[in-house]
């Protein structure tokens, strides 16, 4: 049996052509049951991206998310950043040390798309699409709204659900 996807209306402020994410979030069917992952979290980092499942980027992503519970935003303009100067990352930023911030020069693109970040700072394009739509929760939502937009993303790419 084939699937088929419904879209979700969202706002979406660092839509890349190429990442195949313009305006919406594909979103399965609501019948479909998924499981509720335990709490453990690997870790993940640029460094070993690659070596990473979508699974355990998608836990290592919400479980920050829903610890922080507030955006990562320039106090000026008020943008999404990946690291904010108090410290709050959004959730591509959660994936990036302090010491990659420094040696991929991310300071410069602190408000792009990821798939630009991917680009400009020559990093691993492994799991961009779900990272995007992870950035796409952060940016376009609030943080009441998270868990939610969470488990949608979760269904989109097959994926455990992640529950604080």
């Amino acid at each position: 049996m084939g699937r088929w996807w419904n879209l979700v209306d969202t706002q979406d402020l660092k839509s890349c052509g190429h990442c195949d994410r313009e305006g919406s979030i594909p979103s399965r069917p609501t019948n479909i049951k998924q499981k509720k992952m335990k709490h453990n979290v690997k870790i993940v980092t640029l460094s070993n991206l690659s070596e990473s499942t979508a699974q355990e980027v998608f836990n290592h992503v919400a479980k920050h998310l829903l610890n922080q519970m507030e955006k990562s935003r320039a106090e000026k303009g008020g943008s999404c950043l990946y690291l904010q100067e108090n410290g709050n990352k959004c959730a591509a930023g959660s994936l990036i040390t302090a010491e990659e911030f420094v040696k991929y020069n991310i300071k410069d693109v602190n408000n792009s798309p990821w798939c630009t970040v991917v680009g400009v700072c020559n990093l691993p394009d492994i799991h961009s699409i779900l990272i995007s739509d992870l950035q796409s929760v952060h940016d376009t939502s609030y943080p009441s709204e998270w868990q939610a937009k969470l488990n949608v993303v979760a269904k989109n790419h097959d994926l455990e659900i992640f529950e604080a």
